[in-house]
């Protein structure tokens, strides 16, 4: 903010290093033409009866005004509205900006084209203050208008579009072709699965029925193999029995014959054993006793 001032007091103090320059009554020429430009820059007289009593308070404050602007104790405005980052800097006044030989008049005259510049800076603020409500008010009305005009519009299609659809409820194009074949793609494909879970049980049916009956057969042919396997036992059985009988009958017929032929030769012995008896009895007997052996018996 005080960028463009300093700018405009370097250039006061370039002026001021020249001379002073001749000062009629009403100022300078150049001075002249400023406030005539200034003048002509300035909106025309607006606003209401307090704009105007604090603008004559402002008037009336001038002299004080400008010994505190002098001394640094104020700012370059007094517009309340205006907004001025102030930067945490030490302040510098009138007295530190002009240079040390300056007059009076050249004090009077820069602190009179600063009050100026304040004062079209307070217009010019309060002028874009206006245009930003008015911009505002604008806005929202046109955001209004907007939103009722979406409003009106959603109404009117809704409203069309229930008209419409009392009036094809019963058309014919309103059926959904693409649903109605999917409907009938699904019943079809239920139908073919029913079908072939029907002809999967029938199979399986007629495969259980087979695998019975060839089991049956198969047992059948089983029991038939197992009596004749049954009856080739007793017949082996049989013949075991009856060689073992004629095994026993030969064997008692041995053991007969065994104990017919110990006894004949227990008798032989006897005899034998009576004869020597006999003889040892009788000496010297006529006849030789006859002798018998063991060999000749059992060839007997």
């Amino acid at each position: 903010m005080e960028g463009p001032i300093l700018a405009e007091f370097s250039s006061l103090n370039a002026l001021s290093q020249r001379g002073p320059p001749a000062a009629g009554p009403s100022g300078s020429r150049t001075e002249r033409s400023d406030r005539g430009d200034w003048a002509r820059s300035l909106p025309p007289a607006s606003g209401s009866r307090t704009e105007r009593i604090d603008r004559s308070r402002v008037t009336d404050d001038v002299p004080g005004q400008h010994e505190r602007l002098l001394r640094g104790e104020s700012t370059y405005t007094a517009n309340e509205h205006f907004i001025d980052d102030q930067p945490q800097v030490p302040h510098y006044g009138m007295s530190h900006a002009l240079p040390k030989a300056s007059t009076a008049e050249e004090r009077e005259r820069l602190l009179r084209r600063l009050e100026m510049c304040a004062r079209a800076r307070e217009e010019s603020t309060k002028i874009m203050s206006v245009q930003f409500a008015q911009r505002d008010a604008k806005k929202n009305e046109m955001r209004r208008e907007r939103q009722g005009y979406v409003d009106k519009l959603a109404t009117t299609q809704r409203d069309r579009e229930e008209r419409w659809s009392r009036k094809l409820q019963r058309s014919p194009f309103a059926v959904d072709l693409v649903a109605e074949n999917q409907r009938i793609d699904e019943e079809n494909r239920v139908r073919d699965h029913v079908e072939q879970r029907r002809h999967r049980l029938m199979s399986k049916r007629n495969r259980e029925a087979h695998n019975l009956i060839f089991k049956r057969a198969t047992a059948e042919a089983d029991e038939l193999e197992q009596l004749r396997m049954e009856k080739r036992l007793l017949l082996e059985n049989e013949k075991q029995l009856k060689a073992l009988r004629d095994v026993e009958r030969s064997n008692a017929r041995t053991a007969q014959i065994l104990q017919e032929r110990r006894r004949q030769q227990q008798l032989r012995q006897q005899q034998l054993q009576q004869a020597g008896s006999d003889a040892v009895n009788t000496p010297r007997m006529a006849t030789t006793p006859r002798r018998f052996s063991i060999g000749a018996a059992s060839t007997e």
